[in-house]
């Protein structure tokens, strides 16, 4: 009986000593908590589980660390860094306290993080994620999950969202709808085609270069200060509503016809390889005011505060002569930018693949007419004198894409017009 009890007594003893003790099977990860002096002598494979169940804030990045079982006895861990370590896998579903998540560039295929519902930043960039469920999330903050392989994103649970980084990846589409907090948005190189932020009126940054975007309308978004779309296909954008407005790239765009008079804030323009016509910067404020409009050798009128001062210090293409420069463009560049129904009358076809028929109205002998067919960065690649009221332009020999056609009487715009070549 004597000895019965005493096996009991040393069977139960044996395994209250290892319920204290949590298992550390990497000997890296081990290795990074002795540094951390939540352990102490050589690296056995385990950890007494008093030395980090009150631990709050843990960072263990760039250890070699490829497995991060025993992380679950870290029961009130908040914040966790592993990036930069080779895992496969990332097991926090008893860690309930986390808050703060970043597992930057570590391999991870996936990543379940359903039960972690006091989670406010997550960073999980620089992975091979296909998806990414924070459905649960629903306190999230801050979100960075850029360069991953990500072909759809549902944050509509997220309402708390402030900060949603997610360039480089491959996003069709992203509904921002139940975003109302969003402060901060980066999704520059992925594959959208349409983006909705008349919901996201507290945006003050947007950045969306390297997508399929046709239009944006920024009208909602009063609070904007920075914006960023170069690399689209927009033809116009409306920046009238946005008067704090202090940055501004739309390079690399359709541009005709850019104003920025309503942007007395704005410090930086740069609006380099469109297909310019009228650039209006005249906002009051130009002696603060940075400009680029490289690649836009077609603008016929640059409104701004004073000619002379743009001039010397605005960077503009070298095509545009000093004669360009006004402080109004409304006599050059209306008529123009409206397709006055005077002016031209028909053109056709469009799409066009070899000949384009071009028939102007109240032709007149007295004036000189002329035609410039212009690419997405602002070259001209066809340049035709016209001498009759209908006239065939030739496209053969030209590359598919999206084409200017401008028409020109005594060196004005008179017409603008998108051309699309098969």
């Amino acid at each position: 009986m004597k000895i019965t009890v005493l096996l009991f007594t040393a069977l139960m003893f044996a395994k209250i000593s290892m319920g204290q003790t949590t298992v550390i099977p990497d000997p890296n990860f081990e290795q990074a908590l002795i540094d951390l002096q939540l352990d102490t002598g050589a690296v056995n494979g385990s950890i007494p589980t008093s030395n980090i169940d009150t631990v709050i804030y843990l960072s263990i990045i760039y250890k070699n660390v490829s497995s991060l079982e025993g992380i679950e006895d870290f029961s009130n861990l908040t914040t966790l860094d592993c990036s930069f370590n080779p895992l496969t896998q990332i097991d926090l579903s008893s860690n309930s306290s986390l808050e703060k998540l970043k597992c930057k560039s570590t391999g991870l295929s996936s990543l379940n993080i359903s039960q972690n519902y006091a989670l406010l930043d997550l960073n999980c960039s620089g992975n091979s994620l296909t998806t990414l469920d924070i459905s649960q999330n629903i306190n999230l903050i801050t979100l960075y999950c850029w360069a991953n392989n990500l072909t759809s994103l549902n944050v509509s649970q997220n309402t708390a969202l402030e900060t949603l980084v997610a360039q480089v990846n491959y996003l069709t589409s992203l509904d921002l709808s139940q975003n109302i907090n969003l402060d901060s948005l980066d999704i520059r190189e992925n594959l959208i085609g349409n983006l909705d932020i008349t919901q996201n009126t507290n945006l003050s940054y947007i950045h969306c270069p390297g997508n399929s975007l046709t239009s944006l309308d920024i009208s909602q978004n009063l609070n904007l200060l920075k914006l960023r779309f170069a690399y689209n296909q927009l033809e116009t954008i409306d920046c009238s509503q946005n008067t704090l407005l202090e940055y501004i790239d739309c390079s690399h765009n359709l541009m005709y016809n850019l104003d920025f008079s309503n942007n007395p804030n704005l410090g930086v323009a740069i609006c380099s390889y469109n297909q310019i016509l009228c650039l209006n910067l005249r906002n009051g404020n130009n002696a603060n005011l940075l400009a680029s409009a490289f690649g836009n050798p077609s603008i016929s009128c640059l409104e701004v505060d004073i000619p002379i001062y743009a001039w010397d210090n605005f960077a503009i293409d070298g095509a545009v002569p000093y004669s360009n420069y006004s402080t109004d463009c409304y006599s050059q560049c209306t008529v123009g930018i409206s397709n006055n129904p005077l002016i031209l009358t028909q053109g056709y076809p469009n799409p066009v693949n070899n000949e384009y028929i071009l028939k102007l109205s109240d032709f007149s002998n007295q004036d000189e007419y002329s035609v410039k067919i212009i690419d997405s960065k602002g070259g001209v690649v066809l340049e035709k004198r016209i001498n009759s009221e209908k006239s065939t332009i030739n496209f053969q020999g030209i590359s598919m894409g999206i084409y200017l056609l401008s028409v020109y009487q005594n060196n004005l715009i008179v017409h603008s017009n998108r051309i699309v070549k098969n």
